[in-house]
């Protein structure tokens, strides 16, 4: 959970080509509106809730 989000936040930050571990799934994650901290925090926590369930 903590990987995926720190990989949204680095899509957010460096756009979709950026270096991850996630390659194969990166392009289904989803990307904050604004590179903002507080649009990043949310579009993780969104990720979260998903994962957990």
């Amino acid at each position: 959970m903590v990987v995926l989000a720190h990989h949204v936040a680095t899509i957010a930050l460096r756009g979709r080509s950026a270096c991850s571990n996630f390659v194969e799934s990166a392009w289904n994650l989803p990307v904050p509106a604004f590179s903002n901290p507080k649009d990043i925090q949310k579009t993780t926590a969104k990720v979260a809730e998903f994962q957990n369930g």
